[in-house]
């Protein structure tokens, strides 16, 4: 079995600069035979970068493997940068910088009594053991775990600051949306208690005006007890009156018992005013009766109407929540200018004319509303997506109209130079437009896209005025809304 290895470095002069076309070799001390054995050539490039690849035997690897690079017997590097993939070893050794003058690096290294030298040169070193090789060389290796085990460590707690981080902010925006949901119950409720006491004032205002529209007959039945007590009283005078003539005209035959005629006239009289005073009696005490409700029901109007001040300052302290949104987070809106919006639709809708036409159909006029909230003193648009719009209240957004005519057509004659129609009303910016052979799309869109222009007149268009356009080209013109 075979381990793959790739290994690079960089190699400079003595001076720093880069060394092309030197041809370095990698060596790996093999333990079975005591000796450096050439594993791979290269040559370095013109920036002095020079890469290889190899394969070392398994057996000759027990732990990190002895490397080191050479060129033309010289050595050159003996501690490179070595990791473990999944396709094998990485060998790195760096800026390698030639000395002025090749100095072969020797070592001898002993097995009992028979030592062996490392390198060129015949020169006697110092005598190392392979126990103490091997020593070094896992303990180098085990440093460098350790330190990639201490940064991946670190990383790990960062990445968990990180999630908890996030996960409490989560929380908060649940709890966040849990108060807002828990307010607009409370509210809704409050809305719905409103409701029921205008509903319930209401029907007192009804019983209030049944019971006046009852005072009011009971006044009127009095007024014509009055009447006939006075039509009675005109009765009397006219029996009195009768009574007197009778006493004149009597005749000598026998005396008129007056006070027997005024006694029957009276006895009637008196049977007919006390039914009335009976029936005045009843309407009376009906009278007193409905005035105790009616009292009744205006100290409950009062109370009601206390209820109702205290529920309308409730529902105007709901009202001074802030009319700003909350924040948005940056993947919930979508941003464009006005002017990019209308050419971009513009655009698409010729292109889908172009499609149609081949095909031997025509689009017709196209009108497009857009609900969309206004940056910018009106020169951008936001779209929230549909999560951020439950957070957004009807009156923030506004309306922006479009009008295109794709079933205009476009010749491509001689150019002209679109005008500056700016604050001209639709008509007067149509004619214009048409003495210079060119066609107005007109659309209408909020005041606040331009507020020094007034209601009817020009606040954006596009192309901008000084474009070349062909004749019959299209000036797209956004005039102001009736301002409410």
């Amino acid at each position: 079995m075979t381990t793959s290895f790739t290994w690079s470095a960089r190699l400079t002069d003595a001076a720093g600069n880069a060394a092309a076309g030197a041809t370095m070799e990698v060596e790996i001390f093999d333990l079975a035979a005591n000796a450096w054995v050439s594993m791979s050539k290269a040559a370095s490039g013109s920036d002095g970068t020079v890469r290889g690849r190899g394969e070392i035997g398994d057996d000759t690897v027990p732990f990190a493997p002895a490397l080191r690079l050479t060129e033309a017997g010289a050595v050159m590097a003996t501690t490179p940068a070595i990791a473990r993939t999944a396709r094998g070893v990485n060998v790195d050794f760096g800026e390698v910088r030639r000395a002025p003058v090749a100095i072969p690096f020797t070592r001898t290294i002993g097995r009992g009594a028979t030592p062996f030298n490392i390198g060129g040169g015949a020169t006697a070193a110092t005598t190392v053991d392979l126990s103490a090789l091997r020593t070094e060389v896992s303990r180098d290796f085990t440093d460098r775990l350790a330190l990639r085990e201490r940064e991946v460590a670190e990383r790990d707690i960062r990445l968990t600051d990180m999630q908890l981080g996030l996960a409490d902010r989560d929380a908060k925006l649940v709890e966040t949306q849990r108060v807002i949901t828990d307010r607009e119950a409370r509210l809704a409720d409050t809305q719905r208690l409103v409701t029921d006491r205008e509903a319930k004032l209401t029907e007192a205002q009804r019983l209030v005006a049944d019971r006046d529209a009852k005072l009011a007959e009971n006044i009127r039945g009095l007024g014509e007890k009055d009447a006939e007590n006075r039509r009675l009283s005109g009765l009397i005078a006219a029996k009195d009156q009768e009574i007197t003539t009778l006493r004149q005209a009597r005749t000598p035959q026998g005396p008129v018992d007056v006070a027997a005629i005024r006694a029957e006239a009276t006895r009637d009289l008196v049977t007919r005013v006390a039914s009335l005073d009976r029936d005045l009696a009843d309407r009376n005490a009906k009278i007193s009766l409905n005035e105790a409700r009616l009292a009744d029901s205006v100290r409950e109007l009062d109370f009601k109407q206390v209820e109702l001040d205290r529920l309308r300052a409730i529902l105007a302290e709901k009202e001074r929540i802030p009319e700003q949104p909350r924040p948005l987070p940056a993947e919930a809106i979508s941003v464009t200018k006005v002017t990019d919006f209308a050419t971009t639709i513009g655009v698409q809708l010729d292109d889908a004319q172009a499609a149609l036409q081949t095909r031997g159909f025509s689009l017709g006029a196209i009108q497009i509303n857009a609900k969309t909230l206004l940056r910018d003193k009106g020169v951008g648009m936001e779209f929230p997506n549909a999560e951020a719009m439950r957070t957004l209240r009807p009156e923030m957004l506004s309306e922006v109209r479009f009008d295109f005519r794709p079933d205009k057509a476009t010749p491509e004659v001689t150019g002209q130079t679109v005008p500056d129609l700016m604050f001209l009303t639709e008509s007067r910016a149509r004619a214009v437009l048409t003495s210079l052979g060119l066609l107005l799309e007109a659309s209408i869109g909020a005041a606040e896209l331009n507020p020094r222009a007034a209601s009817g007149q020009a606040m954006m268009q596009t192309p901008a005025a000084g474009t070349r356009l062909p004749r019959g080209g299209r000036v797209h013109v956004i005039f102001a809304a009736a301002k409410e």
